[in-house]
Parts: structure tokens; C-alpha cells; sequence
């Protein structure tokens, strides 16, 4: 018995050294080569002199990240040379020969450039200038630490082009964070309200990769009905490691792309390509397309930081928290909310569009600025105190008039009857946005010239559709017509503010001789309009949510929530709305436009929205002629009652919840979902027709029950 006992003792001590000896000849294993360059209280940063790569240590638990493709992850020597050092390399680029390249593009890597490499050292970090003497391109990275942030930059003063190559563009860290299939994880990336792909769900496998612009696509995709990368974010959990990236500079000019793992090469990767030159197709030659790059360079600088996670952080709740703590902490946020505000209930009223004829077009008239005070007296004497409303279609010509803004339409009730109107909403403290779309032109409409004010291609050609009746307006054209003429009529008005529309998800180029303008300088243009709102009339609202807007306004509309539907995507998380809540009220589209409202209503519960109604005074089958017959159910009586008792329930058993933020969400069972918020309320939604019991808490079918921090329900 003694004998076996011993035995035992051995063997445990045995175990215990081995478990305690291997993982740090592992991390020795790792570490061999490298120089630690520098350390704070969290991370440690190394770097490889041969290689050119370098290792961040969670300093917490002595977790490893690294830039290249570590041995213990994933066996490269079947590889090809050129694939091996692609997977070493701490970036990848291409370039191009701008005179006689044809607009064909060469790819490499830092190890398969062979490039001259000089090192200094910097605060916290390292600056590493590459030269690629073969192609006369040279470039520096920087990458130093701060707390639990990695930053990865290039400056653009470091770019030398000596010859006709060019860059076009560098791919940084193409392999940070990448995983194999078996690996417990997975990616999030900024598809619609957010996704993720979780490592072991085999449906990505073979899947292509997929890019996304950040902030939408360049110029020539601007009708693509595909969501934007709305904010500049990417992350990856790795076990109970991860982190969140976040493109800090020159991200309108950036593209973050995730590639699945195939046959070629088993790693499940995601990351940020910094774009430096567009292509477009040339048009002297006429047999045959041929591509051209910019001659010139986009001159910004592009930086990402990386937020390092462990634990119970490390997941998309973490990830959302500690972005919403960077925008925050750099003024890139400004909070709306209060604790004393309600939930709002969202009610935009269609005025007037027209209907085109063989001869003539006709005005439909759907709802009179006098209508609308009507429709929102019956809201408030039902006891709803807190309004925002947007009128869309009120302008000179009715919806779809652009470029036409101000006067009012006269078949509405022209300048006195919205004078009225706002000097109504403006005493009983209902919030109005006069709806404008400041972005599009359509030619038939005229007040503007279809050859200086509107946007150029690369080419030199004019975007525009093969009708040659659409058009999109030069950002300085815009700028300066919003201060010269809208901006002084609408000061005509007691309005709440004005709502734009496209200024949140549409961001592009211009290369108008006349107004050349960068996407920087769009971005700039944009949030310095929205803050002239705010400036002017306390409020400001727009279409989409790009992170640009969250420091200039203080209502988002049509904010989605569900991801694009990729089949590589395991699951569409609400990441957009974690960042959010409590910070500025957003809404999706209307309740009255949803197939299924109960189910609608449950999404908004789940993701944090305001309730949100599209109304008119006519009947929708007046519109079934015009450009707006997907508004097919609208007509105020049939919905008013509806719209206040969401916004009663709302406010009853969300209010408490309306200022704080969402720091937690998960999937606890199939079409279940849990929300936690900053007050400790927590919030289960059920999907499922049937009823559902989650640890001692049971939720009826097609409902969510909240329970409060001390044991309370609602």
C-alpha cells in the first residue's frame, strides 16, 4: 500500500514538472532570437533582427502573439519559399510600374523583398526603415507599446519612390493572430451591426476572401447596396486570449480583409491593408481595358493599434468595451443620453413625392405640414412625451428633388405652413429634423452643372449611370452650398436640427480638377457639417453610423443589425450597438415595415433601439406609381396606437437601461440571447415560439424578461 502510494507521488510530481518545465521551453523555444526591445506593466515587445518580426507577451499570463507564423501553430516547411516567406513576414505589399505597368501589379513580402534594413530605437518601441533597393521603394514602420496597446505605424514623410515603381498598396501584419480550424475561437470583423467566424465551424472552409472599405466603397462602387465597414475595427479571440484592432489613422483610405482557411494554406486570417494608390480603367484605349494607377501617392499616415485582452475580456463583449473606451478616452464620442431621458419614440412622416407621367409629372401629396402637427397631437395626448420626428419629402419638389432643397413644397403648406409646424414642435419640445439628401443630383432637376459641380473619376471621366440622369456632387461643391444656401434657410425655422442623408455611410473621392478632394478631406467636410447642425440648432441626425459621426451628431437612423450574410459567417453579433448604447440614440428601420413585428420588436430589445415608425396621413396606395412604393403600409390610424404601446413597454421595462451601456451580450441557447448592462440589469430574449428556462429564469415564448441587479423583474 505504501509502495503504491509512492508510486503515485511520483507520478504527481512528474505531472506537476512537466506541466510547469514544457510551456516555458516552449516559450523559450518561441523567444529564440528575439531582443526585447521594449516593456510595460502589461505587455513585453520583442523583435527578430533576421527575420524582421517581432512577439508581444501578455505579461498577465505569458501568452505569445506574434506577426509571423509560429511553429506550434501551423507546420509551414511542405510549403513553397515563396509562401513560407510571405508567412515570416511582418507585411506584405504591391507596387506598380506607373509608365509602363498597364496597370498590372506585383505582389511581395518583407522576407521575399530581401530589402536593406536599418533599425533606431524610439519610445517604447522600435522605428525600422526597409529598402527595396531592386525596386528604388523604401518605407519606415514604427511599432512601439503603451499599456495594453501595440502600435503599428507608417508614416507617410518615411515613403521614398526614386524610379517608376510605385506603391500601391501594404498589407500590415497579415498573419497576427491567425488560427488554425481546431483552434477554440474566432474572428470578428465589422460587417453590418458585426460577425464573427468561429474556428470550428467548418462552412468557411474553401470560402474566398472577402474585403471591406472602411467607411464604404471607393467612388466607382457607390451604388453597391453592400454594408460599409462602419468602424475601423477587426479583432480575434484565441482561447482565453485576444485582441481587438483598431485603425487609428488613414483608415478611410484602408481595407480590412479575412481570408479563410483552404487547401492551400489551413489558417484562418484577418487584417488591414493600407491603401496608397486607386485603379481605374484608362480610357484612350478603346480595344481593350487597361488599368492605371494614381500618379500620385495618398499622402496620409496609417496607423492601427492593437488592445490586448485575456480572460473574460477576451471575447466580442470585451472587444466592444474597450473600443467604446478608446473613442471615449480620445474625444471620438460624445455621450447624448442622460439618465433622466426616456426612450424616444421615432416617427418619420413622408410629405410629397412625385409621380412621373408621359407628359407630366404629379405631385402626390401625402402628408400636409398641418397633417403632421395632427398626427403628433394624437401621439401626445396618448401620452407620449418624448418625440423625434423627421420630415422626408418636404422639399422644394417633394422626395427625390436633389439637388433642390429649400423653399418648403407649396402643396404642403409652403414656407408658413412649416414655420407653423416647427414653432409648434419646438413649444412642446418634440425634436423635428428636416430630412436632406445633400449627396445626390438627378439631372432633370437642374441647380447645379453637370460638369463642374459634380464628382470626376480617376480617369477624368464624370460618374454617372449610362442614362447619364444621376449624379453625385463634388464634397467642396457640397460644403460650400450648405453654408451659402441651406444652412441660412433652414435658420429660418425653430427646427430641433437637420438629418442627413449619406453623410453616416457614404464616404468618397473627387478628382474635379476644380474640386479635387481626398477621402480625408470628405471625412473632415462631413463631420464639419454635422457639428454646424449641432452649432446652429442643438441637434444633428444621420443615415448610417461611420465611426467619423460619433463625435458630431446625436441621432443615427438606418443603423443595421444583421451582417451581410456570408457563408463563411457564423453568427451576426450586435458589436455596432455594444459600442453605442447609452451614447446616442439609433434606430433600424421602421416597425411598420417589418414582415413580422413581434420579432422585429425583440431585435430592438436585443440590440439596444429606439422604436421607430415611418407614417403618413394618405393611405400607402397612393405611392404605388412613384420611386417610394416600398413604403406599402403607412397610413398614421393604423399605427399610432400600436407605435405608443412599444413606446410605453419600452420605456417600462427598458428604461432603466436607455443611458447605460451594453457590456455584455452571448448566445445561451438556440434563438436565445442574454444582454448584460453597466447597472447589472440583465435583459433575455426568446425567440422560440415556446417558452424557455435559462438557469432559474423562465421566458415566455416570443418575449424577453429583464431582471434587475437586486432580483427584481419586469
Amino acid at each position: 500500500m505504501k509502495g503504491k502510494r509512492k508510486i503515485c507521488l511520483l507520478l504527481s510530481c512528474i505531472l506537476l514538472f512537466t506541466f510547469i518545465i514544457l510551456p516555458k521551453q516552449a516559450e523559450a523555444n518561441q523567444m529564440a532570437g528575439y531582443e526585447n526591445i521594449a516593456q510595460t506593466s502589461k505587455l513585453a515587445l520583442y523583435y527578430h533582427k533576421e527575420k524582421g518580426s517581432i512577439l508581444l507577451q501578455n505579461k498577465s499570463n505569458g501568452f505569445i502573439w506574434s506577426s509571423s507564423v509560429l511553429e506550434e501553430t501551423y507546420d509551414i516547411s511542405k510549403l513553397n519559399k515563396t509562401w513560407q516567406g510571405n508567412l515570416n513576414s511582418l507585411f506584405s505589399f504591391t507596387y506598380t510600374n506607373i509608365r509602363t505597368g498597364g496597370g498590372a501589379i506585383i505582389t511581395s513580402s518583407l522576407v521575399n523583398g530581401k530589402p536593406k534594413i536599418e533599425t533606431k530605437s524610439i519610445e517604447n518601441g522600435i522605428h525600422i526603415n526597409y529598402s527595396f533597393e531592386e525596386i528604388d521603394i523604401s518605407f519606415s514602420v514604427e511599432i512601439r507599446i503603451d499599456e495594453d496597446t501595440l502600435t503599428v505605424t507608417i508614416p507617410k514623410d518615411t515613403i521614398i519612390e526614386n524610379s517608376d515603381m510605385v506603391l500601391v498598396s501594404v498589407d500590415m501584419m497579415p498573419f497576427f493572430g491567425a488560427a488554425v480550424d481546431k483552434q477554440d475561437g474566432y474572428l470578428f470583423y465589422p460587417d453590418g451591426s458585426g460577425a464573427i467566424l468561429d474556428f470550428n465551424d467548418m462552412a468557411h472552409f474553401g470560402e474566398k476572401k472577402k474585403s471591406w472599405n472602411i467607411y464604404g466603397s471607393d467612388i466607382v462602387n457607390y451604388l453597391d447596396k453592400n454594408e460599409p465597414a462602419m468602424l475601423p475595427t477587426f479583432g480575434a479571440k484565441l482561447g482565453n486570449n485576444g485582441f481587438l484592432a483598431v485603425v487609428d489613422e488613414g483608415e478611410q483610405d484602408s481595407v480590412i480583409s479575412l481570408t479563410p482557411s483552404n487547401n492551400i494554406l489551413g489558417l484562418n486570417t484577418i487584417s488591414c491593408e493600407f491603401i496608397y494608390r486607386r485603379q481605374f480603367e484608362d480610357p484612350r484605349v478603346k480595344q481593350r481595358v487597361v488599368k492605371r494607377y494614381d500618379t500620385e501617392i495618398i499622402a496620409t499616415d496609417h496607423s492601427i493599434k492593437y488592445f490586448i485582452l485575456d480572460g473574460e475580456d477576451a471575447n466580442y463583449s470585451g472587444m466592444a468595451n474597450r473600443y467604446r473606451k478608446y473613442l471615449l478616452d480620445n474625444n471620438k464620442m460624445v455621450k447624448s443620453i442622460t439618465e433622466k431621458d426616456k426612450i424616444p419614440l421615432g416617427i418619420d412622416l413622408f410629405m410629397g413625392i412625385n409621380e412621373r407621367g408621359l407628359l407630366f409629372d404629379k405631385f402626390i401629396t401625402m402628408t400636409t405640414f398641418e397633417n403632421a402637427q395632427e398626427i403628433l397631437e394624437i401621439f401626445m395626448d396618448q401620452g407620449v412625451e418624448d418625440i423625434q420626428t423627421q420630415l422626408k419629402g418636404w422639399t422644394r419638389r417633394g422626395y427625390n428633388s436633389e439637388p433642390l432643397q429649400f423653399p418648403p413644397n407649396r402643396k404642403l403648406g409652403g414656407n408658413g405652413g412649416l414655420k407653423k409646424l416647427t414653432e409648434f414642435t419646438k413649444k412642446q419640445n418634440v425634436k423635428l429634423f428636416l430630412y436632406s439628401n445633400l449627396l445626390d443630383a438627378i439631372g432633370k432637376n437642374g441647380g447645379f452643372s453637370k460638369r463642374n459641380d459634380v464628382v470626376y473619376l480617376g480617369n477624368g471621366m464624370i460618374f454617372t449611370d449610362y442614362k447619364k440622369e444621376y449624379f453625385v456632387l463634388s464634397p467642396r461643391y457640397i460644403v460650400n452650398e450648405f453654408y451659402k444656401k441651406i444652412l441660412p434657410w433652414a435658420n429660418k425655422y425653430p427646427i430641433s436640427g437637420l438629418s442627413f442623408g449619406g453623410l453616416g455611410h457614404r464616404l468618397y473621392y473627387d478628382y474635379n480638377v476644380k474640386n479635387y478632394t481626398t477621402k480625408e478631406e470628405t471625412k473632415n467636410f462631413w463631420s464639419e457639417i454635422m457639428k454646424s447642425s449641432i452649432d446652429h440648432f442643438e441637434n444633428a441626425m444621420t443615415e448610417g453610423g461611420n465611426a467619423y459621426v460619433l463625435d458630431s451628431v446625436n441621432r443615427l437612423s438606418t443603423i443595421p443589425y444583421t451582417d451581410t450574410g456570408y457563408y463563411f459567417t457564423t453568427e451576426s453579433i450586435p458589436f455596432y450597438q455594444m459600442v453605442i448604447h447609452g451614447m446616442i440614440p439609433y434606430s433600424g428601420k421602421p416597425g411598420n415595415l417589418s414582415h413580422d413585428l413581434q420579432k422585429e420588436k425583440l431585435k430592438w430589445v436585443e440590440y439596444g433601439y429606439m422604436p421607430h415608425f415611418e407614417l403618413t396621413y394618405e393611405t400607402s396606395d397612393r405611392l404605388k406609381h412613384t420611386e417610394y412604393n416600398t413604403l406599402f403600409t403607412s397610413y398614421y390610424k393604423d399605427w399610432i396606437q400600436v407605435a405608443t404601446d412599444i413606446y410605453e413597454e419600452f420605456n417600462q421595462r427598458l428604461g432603466s437601461i436607455w443611458s447605460e451601456t451594453m457590456v455584455y451580450h452571448e448566445k445561451v441557447q438556440e434563438d436565445v440571447y442574454k444582454v448584460r448592462y453597466s447597472n447589472n440589469t440583465i435583459v433575455y430574449i426568446n425567440y422560440n415560439e415556446s417558452d424557455t428556462i435559462v438557469g432559474n429564469h423562465t421566458i415566455k415564448g416570443l418575449d424577453y424578461l429583464v431582471v434587475e441587479e437586486g432580483g427584481g423583474y419586469r
